[in-house]
């Protein structure tokens, strides 16, 4: 079973990302917060989860923040940390990137492509995509 945790306050995009979870062939348990402060106050609790997905424009602390703290506790570093935004600038990207997130996706624009995106994400070798791997295979171009 593959453990997701969630951060996203668009109620919208939640349901879209909690649809799109159905229809992929993998067991999976998703938890879901709705800003970056709820975000950190989960991680302080021993719950294990095997990947977060984050937006980036989130209210109280921002993706950013987030980013930056997680990888600030050792006890994360083996979180895979996969950004999941609107956002497509590429100094926001290349920002993430030295930040220490693992995976970038722009969010899809379709129903069909949210499910092949996220599976894809969830087929990622983090071991090949770690913080420390290179710029070039940090965006998941979307299938």
């Amino acid at each position: 079973m593959i453990k997701i945790l969630y951060a996203e306050d668009d109620e919208d995009d939640y349901e879209f990302f909690r649809d799109a979870l159905k229809e992929i062939p993998l067991e999976t348990q998703l938890t879901h917060v709705k800003d970056g402060s709820e975000l950190m106050e989960l991680l302080k609790n021993p719950l294990e989860h095997d990947i977060l997905f984050l937006d980036i424009n989130m209210p109280l602390k921002n993706g950013y923040q987030c980013v930056t703290e997680i990888r600030a506790n050792q006890k994360f570093n083996n979180l895979p940390i996969v950004i999941f935004t609107t956002t497509s600038a590429e100094g926001i990207i290349k920002w993430l990137h030295d930040l220490g997130a693992n995976l970038f996706i722009k969010k899809p624009t379709d129903a069909k492509a949210w499910t092949s995106t996220i599976q894809k994400a969830l087929q990622t070798d983090f071991r090949l995509h770690t913080p420390d791997s290179s710029l070039d295979n940090f965006v998941l171009n979307q299938a």
